[in-house]
């Protein structure tokens, strides 16, 4: 399974925001619902655990 265009798209938003001293939670919108990630989220985690992480978050809100 590959990663889409937009999912690229918001995972390199994400990589941009967690690089910024400043960050502390970045709401990530899906047709699916809302998820929280925070920058230790993002750090040292690859595209596809990223992903996962999303989706994670995603199910705890349902």
């Amino acid at each position: 399974m590959g990663i889409g265009p937009a999912t690229t798209a918001l995972i390199a938003n994400l990589r941009e925001w967690a690089a910024d001293p400043g960050a502390w939670c970045y709401p990530v919108k899906t047709t699916r619902g809302r998820a929280v990630i925070f920058p230790e989220d993002v750090v040292g985690c690859t595209d596809e655990q990223l992903v996962a992480l999303i989706c994670a978050r995603l199910n705890e809100n349902k």
